[in-house]
């Protein structure tokens, strides 16, 4: 039996072909997507067991504060428009640090 996909699987392929997924590269709606992909494994009991540290979009934005620095009481997505200050930029650099928190060692260090 093949081995079902998991969050990182899906941020893959929207890496790939952002187009398909979201306009503009936005990562307003790549958040409110992952909320919801997060809603659904809650409302259906689910755990997921990635590679690497498994992505909580809550715990991404804690993450980006303590790491960055950067104020995410907005949530993610607005903290990497406000330092990037362009969509495209943003979206390349969520997928930089997305690399380094997915594998950062156990104890939190990159």
């Amino acid at each position: 039996m093949a081995k079902r996909g998991d969050v990182y699987d899906l941020l893959a392929q929207i890496r790939e072909r952002p187009a398909m997924f979201l306009e503009d590269h936005s990562l307003v709606e790549l958040e409110k997507m992952l909320q919801g992909y997060e809603a659904c494994l809650w409302a259906h009991d689910l755990e997921e067991d990635p590679e690497g540290t498994p992505f909580h979009t809550a715990v991404f934005s804690d993450w980006l504060a303590e790491t960055e620095g950067w104020a995410t009481d907005c949530g993610f997505a607005h903290a990497f428009l406000h330092e990037a200050g362009d969509p495209k930029a943003a979206f390349a650099r969520f997928f930089e640090l997305l690399d380094r928190y997915r594998f950062q060692d156990v104890d939190g260090a990159s």
